[in-house]
């Protein structure tokens, strides 16, 4: 049975990313747009994105709550969901984006919570 496609959208740091590749890729074929985008310009790596987001089962939307929100993060959300994908919403901030919410299987205020509702999907 092929593994189901897996988006990692949020801020582009490498801390968050790593554990969770870490925890799910037994389970997903994982997209992580830090390492799997062409990175040479805007128009390759946006463009290469896009087309993960559209065609991924799943995506993980994450958003700590120390940081700004990401509108490339909703974007990419958006696409995933308008494609039939499921969008899983981890926002660790105080005010949740309601849009966000809106779009996702479930919310979680904590990525933990995420990882584990994510290998039962996979299951």
């Amino acid at each position: 049975m092929t593994k189901p496609k897996l988006y990692l959208a949020g801020l582009m740091t490498p801390n968050w990313r790593e554990g969770v590749i870490r925890e799910l890729e037994a389970l997903f074929i994982i997209y992580d747009p830090i390492k799997d985008s062409r990175q040479d310009c805007q128009m390759h790596y946006s463009s290469d994105d896009i087309e993960a987001a559209r065609s991924s089962n799943f995506l993980l939307a994450y958003q700590p709550g120390d940081k700004k929100p990401c509108l490339a993060m909703a974007v990419e959300a958006a696409i995933c969901f308008e494609n039939k994908g499921v969008v899983i919403y981890v926002d660790e901030s105080t005010a949740p984006d309601p849009l966000m919410i809106g779009i996702s299987k479930r919310p979680f205020s904590k990525l933990e919570d995420a990882l584990h509702f994510l290998k039962f999907l996979a299951a």
